[in-house]
């Protein structure tokens, strides 16, 4: 078993059989691991925020950050076309505009090509597929 398993197992042995808390100072609120605790005081008490270097978007969390920030260079290049460059993908049917790519080939399956998703239960259609399945999810 290498150092950092151990140290997880160490955790998971403190917060759960143990029953090993950490409580805010300011609020009572406990916490299983003390960087849990610490990030909720940089955050809630301390108002510490983060900043992106490209575009200054601010972040409670350091995590939020990261995510943010794309980890891989073509992810990051579509965000700051579309986000902060006005860098947009018109419709060749109608001249509707979108942000990214995959929005526009989304609207033209659905509205120019006609692909639609039809329910089984109750014959109702839909343009996406994610629509389908939160309909079935809701209504069914």
């Amino acid at each position: 078993m290498n150092s950092t398993t151990k140290c997880y197992l160490k955790k998971h042995i403190d917060s759960v059989h143990r029953k090993i808390t950490h409580p805010c100072d300011f609020c009572q609120k406990t916490f299983s691991d003390k960087s849990y605790l610490k990030a909720h005081i940089d955050v809630v008490h301390n108002g510490d925020r983060h900043a992106c270097d490209i575009c200054g978007n601010m972040f409670k969390q350091r995590t939020g950050l990261k995510l943010y920030t794309y980890s891989d260079k073509s992810s990051l290049k579509k965000h700051m076309d579309a986000e902060h460059n006005g860098i947009t993908y018109s419709c060749d049917f109608c001249g509707k505009k979108y942000k990214y790519q995959t929005q526009l080939n989304r609207h033209v399956k659905s509205l120019h090509y006609d692909i639609t998703y039809k329910c089984k239960i109750c014959r109702k259609t839909f343009g996406q597929k994610r629509n389908l399945k939160a309909h079935i999810y809701v209504a069914h």
